[in-house]
Order: C-alpha cells, then structure tokens, then sequence
C-alpha cells in the first residue's frame, strides 16, 4: 500500500459499509413488519385497537425473533469489526524495492579537518537537529552509530541496515550551587579534565559554569539570579553493532544527515529502538557492548572532537535566548537550563560531538581498495584473506570471486553493510546475462576497458591486446 492512509481509509470505509447495512435491514424489517400488519387488519384478524399492541410492543409482531436475532449477529459482527481495526498492530518488514550504494563506516586515514572549528560548526548543526540525529535517548544518557552515508537517494525515505562503530555516553551531574563571584559575561563555560582513558572508553569530570538568569534550579523551584554551576562527570564506551539508520531525501537529490533508528549489540543481548529507547539504562549498554572492540579504530577521532569540544570551552546564546546551542537539550520549553536536565544537556552535547567524529569517514576509497574491504568484510576466515588478495593480482579472476562474495552477503545478515532494503533487485541481477569482458566502446581503441556489463555491451578479451596495464596470458 501506498501509505497507512489507504488502510485507514478502506476500514472507515468498510465500518461505514457494515453501519449502512445494519440501518437497511432496520428499515426492511420494519417495511415487511408494516406489510404484514397491514394484511392481517385487512383479512379482520387483527382488530384497529389490537394494532398499537401488535406493532408498537413488537414482541406479538411477526418474525419477531428472527429480526431480533439477526439485529444481535450485526451489532456483534460491527464490534468485532471495529475492535479489530483500533487494535490492528503494524509489524515491521524489510520489503524489497530499490538498489542503492553507499560509503561504509571506514575510517583508515581518517582525520578531524583542520579548517574546521568543531565548536562553532557544532553550535550551529545542533541549531536545526533533534535528538535522533545523534543518537538514541537513554535514561542516563544517549546511544549513537553510524552505518554509512548514502551514494544516492532511491526514494523520499530510505533505511541503510548494517554493521558498524557504535558510542555510549552516561552523564550524571549534581544539583548545583550559585556561585555569585563568577561572572561568565553570558557565555556558558565547560572545563572537563580526564579521569581515564584507553582503547576503548574515556571519562571525563567537568565543571558547567551557567550564565545568571539562565538556570531554573529545580531544588528550589525558583530562576536563579546569579551565575551557577554543577560538577558533572561523563563516561564515553565505544564499540561495534548492527545498526538501522534512517534518511530522508528531497526532489533536488538532497540527503539529510539522517537520524539512528535502532541499534543492538552483535549478539542481540541489548537492542534499543524509537521510540522506547528512554526506558533503557546506558549501563546496561556498557555491559553488552563489552564484547566487542573499537574494531574500527574511530576511539581516537571521537576523543579528539570531544576534548576539542568540552576541555575548555566557551558558548554563547544566539537568537535572543539565554542558552547555548550546545547544551539546548538541558533547556525546558520556558527557555531556562534546568538543574535536572543537564546530564541531558552534556550526553547530546558530547553526542553531538561524537557524531563530527564518527563522519569523519574516508569516502576516497578506489575501486581495487573497496574490493578488498567487501571481500575482508565478507567472511573473517582465511578465504577471505585469499580472495581478496586475489582479486587484486589477477583481475581475471574478479568475475569469479565477486559473483561468490556477493552470493554470500546475501545470506549473512549481519555483515550485510550498507543495505537499503534491497536484496530483491540483487538477485533480479542474477536473472539477467552478466559478462565480464572489454567494453564494446574501446574495440577500436589500441588499449581496451575491461568491466562488468550485460550482454551486448561486452566484447570477448584478445589476448593479443593490450587493456590498462594488463595483457591477457
């Protein structure tokens, strides 16, 4: 179906139908039950003073019980109808509609731009997002990942499925205290130092300094006058997991950075998901992601966006408001930071700066470079090593050993990267004849191109000819 819409629509439609009906075979009956009173008066059974009796009371009128019986079967028959429809439960599928590509979580070479100054391009992204676009929320915290960023836009709305690096962040903070000597001159001000770090995890103890007028405490239910400030300390884990990550595209080809809808760890033993993701602890998301490294070694760009960011830092308001962009999510809708909600404030903020870093992903990979990555990715056995090693010494053998690499994405889930729901058009590929030979363009050309084509568009390899930087044998 095109939309929930039409559904809905067709169950107005038929509980409409049913109402119809029902009101019909009301006025039927008492069409017939008119009829019948009115022979029976004619034929002198009935006298004129025995005909209010006979009809108005209904239970001496004729076919009583059948009518009766029958109005019972479609008033039970209108209930059931309508029950079902409030209580219809959607359950979600993968369907298989479009092809897409994208570029993997890969973050060899990878490095935080230079030009770039995170806390100003921070300040201004989380101006326009949500919470989603950096993670889900948790409890005490928030869960980000990243599956891969999209080559194209297949539809208006598209999920990438798959594995890949995944961020806790737990913050807790104190109630707080004014503190009248401090003057902040607007600007909200963050100075953290490092508890601990390794190749997993970091924390970090800071000290938020509010500007005054900007805090409602929410001990004391009143705004506070004066600059104040809560200790806070914040703990940062990362690891690998399978990830659902959604993104939204427009008419001109525009893609949103999109928004993390579900994440789980390898072994299933922690999923969260929108929107019950608040009802889960971030502890319990340190645990289970315990079984897994920084395999994709993003710890080190994460750690740096993050120091960048919170070490010692000074943001200002804008739009009139006297909070920061930065630590938004501490706000309430009355426009004050709340005492309560900065462990809110922190864990989006450092989100926030988490995601810079984990988009920071090196899309320059060359074609020879993607081959040996799907192939490594492929399988974590030797012939993984093999083949695509293999690939790249003897390109004859492409072919061969990318018909079996693709094969068996399709039939491992969780190391299918970057799918977009679309398997289907995969195998409708094995359908068609696939060659693998000179593009029929170059047949003229003293050195041919070689590719992967449909029949028609493929020549058969000379071997007298010379293709790139490689003679057939």
């Amino acid at each position: 179906m095109p939309g929930i819409w039409v559904y809905n629509f067709l169950q107005l439609f038929v509980i409409a139908c049913a109402l119809l009906a029902h009101h019909a075979s009301t006025r039927i009956s008492d069409i017939i039950r008119l009829s019948i009173t009115a022979s029976e008066l004619v034929r002198g059974k009935i006298t004129l003073a025995e005909t209010a009796d006979f009809w108005v009371k209904g239970t001496k009128s004729p076919g009583y019980s059948i009518i009766q019986i029958s109005n019972v079967i479609e008033v039970v028959s209108e209930l059931i109808l309508i029950g079902c429809s409030i209580s219809f439960v959607w359950d979600a599928t993968e369907t298989f509609l479009l092809q897409g590509t994208c570029n993997p979580p890969n973050y060899i070479g990878s490095v935080l731009s230079p030009n770039i100054a995170i806390q100003q391009f921070i300040q201004g992204d989380a101006d326009f997002a949500t919470i989603y676009n950096y993670g889900l929320p948790l409890s005490d915290g928030i869960i980000g990942a990243w599956a891969g960023w999209p080559m194209n836009n297949p539809m208006d709305s598209f999920t990438i499925e798959g594995q890949g690096p995944v961020y806790i962040i737990q913050a807790e903070c104190d109630d707080g205290q004014p503190q009248p000597s401090i003057n902040t001159n607007g600007a909200s001000n963050i100075v953290s130092s490092v508890l601990s770090s390794n190749g997993r995890e970091f924390m970090l103890e800071m000290s938020v300094t509010l500007p005054a007028g900007s805090v409602f405490d929410d001990i004391a239910q009143t705004v506070v006058n004066s600059t104040f400030q809560q200790e806070c300390v914040v703990f940062v884990q990362v690891g690998v997991g399978v990830i659902q990550y959604s993104f939204v595209s427009d008419q001109w080809s525009a893609v949103t950075g999109g928004r993390l809808v579900a994440a789980s760890s390898p072994s299933r033993s922690f999923s969260v998901a929108y929107p019950t993701s608040p009802s889960s602890f971030a502890r319990t998301a340190q645990l289970a992601f315990r079984e897994t490294t920084d395999s994709y070694g993003v710890l080190p760009l994460i750690r740096q966006s993050v120091f960048q960011s919170v070490l010692n830092a000074s943001y200002y308001p804008s739009q009139g408001a006297t909070f920061c962009n930065y630590l938004s999510w501490a706000t309430y809708p009355d426009g004050y930071y709340h005492t309560e909600a900065m462990y809110r404030g922190l864990a989006a903020g450092i989100g926030s700066s988490a995601h810079y870093a984990i988009m920071q992903y090196n899309p320059s990979l060359t074609i020879a470079e993607i081959i040996y990555w799907a192939t490594m990715r492929a399988t974590k056995k030797t012939p993984g090593f093999t083949e695509a090693r293999r690939a790249l010494q003897h390109p004859m053998r492409f072919a061969l050993d990318t018909a079996h690499t693709l094969s068996r994405f399709q039939t491992s889930s969780p190391d299918d990267y970057c799918n977009v729901t679309t398997r289907k058009s995969v195998r409708a590929i094995g359908n068609r004849i696939v060659r693998y030979g000179e593009d029929i363009n170059t047949c003229e050309n003293e050195i041919g191109h070689l590719q992967i084509g449909e029949a028609g568009f493929i020549s058969t390899v000379k071997e007298d000819k010379m293709y790139g930087s490689f003679t057939p044998t």
